[in-house]
């Protein structure tokens, strides 16, 4: 991942495109090899290095939308639907388990 674009977008969109290219890096290194590399390629980089960097960066923006995902959860009120008993935001018209309305 660029370092100027690191904090660019939404961290959702930025997980998906990170996940994108992982595919796209796992996708050439299972067609052309693992130890080859693209004919334009100056660097003459391995496709297992790419691979391997793609996965930093994939591993690095999913913790992002953990913590992410943390922050919002914590914000949110919880309570135990009463047909299913599982932890339910309080806001919502139905619980999301058993799709039965909020007593």
């Amino acid at each position: 991942m660029h370092p100027d674009y690191k904090d660019v977008g939404k961290i959702t969109t930025r997980t998906i495109e990170e996940c994108s290219e992982l595919i796209k890096a796992l996708c050439k290194a299972e067609r052309f090899g693992w130890f080859t590399w693209h004919p334009d390629d100056v660097t003459k980089t391995f496709n297992i290095e790419k691979t391997y960097q793609e996965l930093l960066d994939v591993k690095e923006t999913v913790q992002e939308l953990l913590e992410y995902l943390i922050r919002i959860k914590l914000k949110q009120t919880w309570a135990l639907c009463k047909s299913c008993r599982k932890s339910v935001p309080t806001n919502w018209e139905k619980c999301p388990y058993c799709r039965k309305e909020k007593a």
